[in-house]
């Protein structure tokens, strides 16, 4: 899998988003 800095930001902010909602 390549890794795009898009990709990755966008994982990122889901992760935050997940990590907020708990």
């Amino acid at each position: 899998m390549e890794e795009h800095p898009g990709f990755i930001k966008g994982w990122l902010m889901l992760l935050k988003g997940k990590l907020g909602q708990e």
